[in-house]
């Protein structure tokens, strides 16, 4: 029997998800990962793409997060993120907005650091474009 673990997921405005869960897939900003209970107690970012969170049994949930960071611990795992669209909620026209703006500002950009920041979001974002048929 598998065991669980308690999983939050936070926003700048609240905390949107805190449950037991068996396993979370997570965008780390070296490549995804996935927490299960007793994992290595570790603090990483996190880039825009998609949690996939997994129960005991077959239900399963998925959000698109906007950055942030994970806080992560053998028996509770705690995302923080700037934005959580539960993955039903998803609008494409969101993520295109989003990639806009950022090819705006890596345009824009004036200095090698600001373009460098700029060109990882837009790309980050790019991949999260088909993110909804990842789920």
């Amino acid at each position: 029997m598998a065991r669980n673990f308690q999983f939050e997921l936070v926003s700048p405005e609240n905390l949107l998800f805190s449950e037991a869960v068996e396993q979370v897939l997570l965008p780390g900003c070296r490549g995804y990962l996935t927490v299960m209970v007793g994992h290595s107690p570790m603090i990483t970012r996190i880039i825009p793409g998609v949690v996939n969170v997994r129960f005991a049994g077959t239900e399963r949930r998925a959000f698109i997060v906007f950055e942030g960071f994970v806080d992560i611990r053998p028996e509770i795992c705690s995302l923080l993120a700037k934005a959580v669209v539960p993955i039903e909620q998803f609008d494409p026209h969101d993520i295109d907005f989003r990639i806009a703006k950022a090819h705006g500002e890596l345009k824009a950009a004036k200095t090698d650091y600001n373009r460098n920041k700029a060109e990882e979001l837009f790309y980050q974002l790019t991949a999260v474009r088909g993110a909804d048929r990842l789920a």
